[in-house]
């Protein structure tokens, strides 16, 4: 009997851990690579990176104001003055599996 109350009250406890099981496998950012400098048609400065993310997928970020603020470049308006707290952002904002703008879908012919 000392077991199963023992059994119940380990699952009582952990119960709330494993109701947030999803978060420690949310997509992560694995490496931030610059691509391109631009500016925008007001005259703003920006750098454009790509974000690698854990989900074999790349997000768009975008950093303006000599990089004090860093944005994912999906229109959503997300932003940070965080590099790595934006790019968290941008890789949990890219759906898993979703191809890149650039890559090519296998079997689509």
């Amino acid at each position: 009997m000392s077991k199963i109350k023992f059994a119940l009250a380990a699952a009582t406890l952990l119960f709330p851990l494993l109701a947030n099981a999803g978060s420690p496998f949310a997509p992560r950012p694995l490496s931030i690579t610059a691509v391109e400098d631009g500016v925008n048609s007001a005259g703003l400065a920006y750098t454009t990176y790509s974000v690698k993310c854990s989900n074999r997928s790349n997000a768009p970020l975008t950093a303006w104001k000599e990089e004090r603020r860093w944005c994912a470049a999906d229109g959503s308006g997300t932003c940070s003055r965080d590099k790595i707290r934006a790019a968290q952002a941008a890789c949990k904002l890219r759906p898993i599996g979703e191809p890149d703008s650039n890559e090519s879908m296998i079997g689509s012919r």
